[in-house]
């Protein structure tokens, strides 16, 4: 049985994962927010790759994976989705390895993106060019991330209801000044995390 400590216990039933959902699960294991997942501990103990691929075999599985199991599935891991092979995963090589949501901002992903682009990404979201992504347009922005949630919605009532939840969601991770807006900074910090942003 999955122990309730599990972090992607949440996750478990979703057949993409969304793009927001996913970077949740990055900041729970990126535990020194350098950007990576090391795959190997200074410390001694599991490293934040280790633990992520871990929770991520117990719930596949519905049981603990051995330590041995784990090691020899984090080189194979590694083998295959470090593209730059510096023995730790970046945002970018993780986000190929697990079933994330396509939608309009991970047409992106995966490809050197220039400022220009995420001016581009930004104005599709900023309809009425006041420099600030707000209220509707958030919105908008959460129909996207959320495309096949908000698609099985079962009536209008739960669709705005996951709206707003999730429009709260994103602006917490995305709104680093708290004023409930994000603009273009914000946007481009987090292209940094995701995308090769040249």
């Amino acid at each position: 049985m999955t122990s309730n400590s599990n972090f992607l216990n949440q996750f478990k039933d979703s057949k993409t994962i969304s793009l927001m959902d996913f970077l949740k699960i990055w900041k729970h294991y990126d535990i020194d927010k350098s950007g990576y997942l090391e795959t190997v501990n200074s410390f001694g103990g599991k490293s934040e790759f280790e633990n992520f691929l871990g929770d991520l075999l117990e719930i596949m599985f519905n049981e603990k994976p051995s330590e041995e199991e784990i090691k020899s599935l984090t080189k194979s891991f590694i083998k295959t989705y470090d593209v730059n092979k510096d023995n730790r995963l970046q945002i970018s090589e993780l986000i190929e390895a697990l079933p994330v949501e396509r939608n309009f901002l991970q047409q992106f992903l995966g490809v050197e993106i220039t400022h220009m682009d995420v001016d581009i990404i930004f104005d599709h979201y900023d309809k009425d060019g006041s420099g600030q992504i707000q209220h509707e347009e958030v919105a908008m922005l959460v129909r996207d991330i959320y495309n096949k949630k908000v698609e099985s919605a079962k009536d209008k009532a739960d669709l705005e209801s996951f709206i707003a939840k999730r429009q709260q969601d994103v602006i917490s991770l995305v709104d680093k000044d708290g004023d409930g807006m994000i603009d273009k900074d914000e946007i481009r910090r987090v292209f940094k995390m995701l995308f090769k942003l040249k």
